[in-house]
């Protein structure tokens, strides 16, 4: 049985959490949404459920108090965070916060969707990502057997 993949995702804007848990549904891309406010909330959940419940983390640049950078900074002395795929998106197009997503070992910068067409677009990419995780897993596991 293969179990449902957890998306968290770290966003102050509710707007945004509902639109991407519906767009998930729509794309019948079958997921544990979970979509929280603040980087408070993100802690909690971690602390309840571990780091390593989170498969894919979506995270938001631009918050109040702690923004997506302090976020990823804190959540980098989790033992196996770098196993948790990464996606910053953020209104902002500046070619520094790109290089700061790579600095900071983020896996995916994304502008983000602001429509439905934009967050189906998003959705595509997450599914293309984590099929190619899937496979290359698979690949790994196949050449450690041999």
């Amino acid at each position: 049985m293969i179990n449902k993949l957890t998306i968290v995702m770290i966003d102050d804007d509710e707007d945004d959490l509902f639109l991407t848990k519906i767009g998930f549904r729509k794309a019948d891309f079958d997921v544990n949404f979970i979509g929280v406010k603040t980087a408070d909330d993100l802690f909690d959940y971690i602390k309840k459920n571990g780091i390593l419940s989170i498969d894919l983390l979506l995270l938001d640049l631009n918050m109040p108090k702690l923004d997506g950078w302090d976020v990823l900074d804190a959540l980098r002395s989790y033992p196996g965070f770098d196993d948790v795929l990464t996606f910053i998106f953020s209104t902002s197009k500046r070619d520094s916060d790109r290089h700061m997503c790579e600095e900071k070992g983020a896996d995916f910068y994304m502008a983000k969707p602001s429509n439905a067409e934009q967050t189906a677009q998003f959705i595509k990419i997450i599914e293309n990502e984590f099929s190619k995780k899937k496979h290359s897993e698979h690949a790994t596991l196949g050449a450690a057997r041999r």
